[in-house]
Parts: structure tokens; C-alpha cells; sequence
């Protein structure tokens, strides 16, 4: 079953759309945008290069704060 993250975001904060492959229905555009973008793969390669040193991603097995901490 995939996880996902629900955070509270400030009105001004920039808002992430997260959706499951298996779960959720897809618009065309959200498609074409990760097509465009080369998969999430490649998109996760290119973002999380500009993380800082020491600072790890979450693994499937982490907890909800973990995930929390990562995106914030």
C-alpha cells in the first residue's frame, strides 16, 4: 500500500500535488508534465542533487514525521 504525506501549508507556501499511480486518476496535463520531466526518477536525480550534506531522503519504512522533516 503506498504512503503518502499530508502537511498543513501556510497560504503562501508553495503546495505540492502528490499522487499515487495506482491509486488517484491522472489529468492529461499532470501526465504529459511527468512525461516532460522524464518519469519521477529523473525528476527525483535532478531536485535532490541541491540537498543539503548530511540530510537523507526517506525510505518507505519511515515514519510520518520523518517524512514531515524532509519536505519542510
Amino acid at each position: 500500500m503506498p504512503k503518502m504525506l499530508w502537511c498543513s501549508q501556510k497560504p503562501w507556501a508553495h503546495v505540492s500535488k502528490v499522487l499515487s499511480v495506482t491509486l488517484d486518476q491522472w489529468t492529461d496535463d499532470e501526465i504529459n508534465s511527468m512525461i516532460e520531466v522524464g518519469g519521477n526518477s529523473y525528476a527525483n536525480a535532478i531536485y535532490e542533487v541541491f540537498l543539503p550534506e548530511g540530510y537523507h531522503k526517506p525510505h518507505p519504512d519511515s515514519s510520518q514525521e520523518e517524512r514531515a522533516g524532509f519536505i519542510r
